[in-house]
């Protein structure tokens, strides 16, 4: 089937080219939709606010003139059992290059970005049964997906799916082999705090700002004891903010390796030196007031980092992490429907999540003063004009 000729300035061209690329394993003598055809028309979709393959089915079959423009739809549109079917076979890992290397060409990160890695569970991917029973009796994991996100750009640069919540760490290979990460930070939880992970950043040119918790029992002991007894410690007190009931103070303390005294170097150096890049430690804590009740709670997190940090920008950086939740992770639920979505069969519920992300970049990164994420949703299905905007067609 031939290709319709597509406009030659349009940065969707290359999106087109790379779905056109992913490897279609269904029957070539039964096939009368293209695989490009049902992942585009899934993608425009969810860029109007579909969540479900019968949305999909109703959009194409009330824009397919308009689809026709940039690819042939000879057959017209795909039933939903069809785009199901394909969206159970295709491999998610072609997909998850195709999200990346469109990340690559739109999005240029500066130097010493700063990017949030974090899983995400797709919760209804399995079913509850299936959740509770032991994979040996034939139980499922629901699906988890570890997000790269960048607030500087808005945007998701990847998304690889890992077999548990200890595998997380085992995308990171992936993430540094497909995207150049170098004079940028990465920013994680504790369950990356491992040696490897360490040294595979600061070999990829980058730097590295972890969670320290009990899985590193001495490593956590000796930035304990530094944090409260060191006098090269500097601190920043954070201003009392007023935020959803209660009131919260963020105190930050750093250590940075170049001001410790020797005595302090000689008796960690063993701990330390087992840490490729380490050079800084901090400790956070957040104090918190609820209003109505007054009760006062202090909470204290400790990282590492390989980035000497001044206490102020420590603080920005580790209270940044989060934004992986809250700018991507709770966009997501709320506005692409991924905590309800049921879509389990085979491969599916990754695979739309990654178009998910990638409708999430096209819209967060579409420059529409003050207008939400709902109201672009709504502006692109009502309009083919607003669309071809956020496309950059237009």
């Amino acid at each position: 089937m031939q290709q319709a000729p597509l406009l030659k300035e349009a940065p969707l061209n290359l999106l087109i080219e790379k779905l056109t690329e992913c490897d279609d394993f269904r029957d070539p003598t039964k096939i009368d939709y293209t695989l490009a055809e049902i992942l585009f028309l899934t993608f425009c979709g969810s860029l109007c606010g579909c969540q479900t393959y019968l949305d999909i089915v109703d959009f194409g079959e009330l824009k397919l003139e308009w689809l026709r423009k940039f690819l042939p739809y000879e057959n017209g549109i795909p039933g939903r059992d069809t785009i199901r079917r394909a969206f159970g076979i295709i491999n998610p890992k072609q997909l998850e290059k195709v999200l990346i290397d469109f990340s690559k060409h739109e999005i240029k990160l500066p130097n010493g970005s700063v990017l949030n890695m974090d899983g995400k569970w797709l919760s209804r991917s399995a079913t509850i049964k299936e959740q509770q029973t032991k994979k040996s009796k034939g139980g499922k994991q629901a699906i988890n997906m570890v997000n790269v996100y960048c607030s500087v750009v808005n945007s998701c640069l990847a998304s690889l799916r890992v077999s548990s919540k200890e595998g997380e760490k085992d995308a990171l290979e992936d993430v540094l082999s497909l995207l150049d990460l170098s004079d940028c930070m990465i920013t994680m939880d504790a369950g990356y705090c491992y040696r490897d992970v360490a040294e595979k950043i600061v070999d990829a040119e980058a730097d590295y700002l972890i969670g320290l918790k009990a899985n590193q029992p001495k490593l956590l002991e000796a930035a304990k004891d530094l944090l409260e007894n060191c006098p090269a410690v500097e601190t920043y007190v954070g201003e009392q903010e007023d935020s959803n009931g209660r009131l919260e103070q963020r105190t930050c303390k750093v250590i940075n390796f170049s001001n410790l005294e020797p005595q302090y170097k000689d008796e960690y150096e063993k701990i330390f030196q087992k840490w490729k890049g380490l050079d800084c430690l901090l400790k956070v804590v957040c104090k918190r007031t609820v209003k109505a009740t007054k009760k006062t709670s202090a909470e204290a997190r400790y990282y590492i980092s390989s980035k000497e940090q001044m206490p102020q920008k420590a603080n920005e950086v580790v209270r940044g992490h989060w934004r992986v939740e809250n700018s991507l992770h709770w966009k997501l639920d709320v506005h692409f429907g991924e905590d309800k979505s049921t879509k389990r069969a085979g491969n599916s519920a990754q695979n739309f999540s990654i178009i998910r992300k990638m409708a999430f970049n096209k819209l967060a990164t579409f420059d529409d003063p003050k207008v939400t994420m709902n109201r672009k949703l709504r502006k692109c299905a009502c309009s083919e004009n607003y669309l071809e905007k956020v496309l950059q067609i237009s």
